[in-house]
């Protein structure tokens, strides 16, 4: 039996913990930042995994996109 995991976080002001797991996405995958308003910026291409749910994006000729700040894998799509 695999035993769970879970982090502690302080996102918005208040620390919970959030289980960690698995990424939905791995190195090298090619995904879409979606916004708040549904519209999709991208393809991008998932350059380092940080968390269970976050990472880095680049564009596909290795320059870091979203000047390499980490994107909540919730808000992306794949492409």
């Amino acid at each position: 039996k695999e035993k769970n995991k879970f982090t502690f976080t302080d996102e918005e002001d208040r620390p919970y913990i959030a289980q960690s797991g698995a990424s939905e996405y791995r190195v090298g995958d090619k995904v879409y930042l979606v916004g708040s308003d549904g519209s999709r910026d991208g393809p991008f291409l998932v350059a380092s995994i940080c968390s269970g749910q976050k990472c880095t994006l680049s564009l596909e000729n290795g320059q870091a996109a979203k000047n390499g700040e980490e994107i909540k894998m919730a808000k992306l799509e794949a492409a």
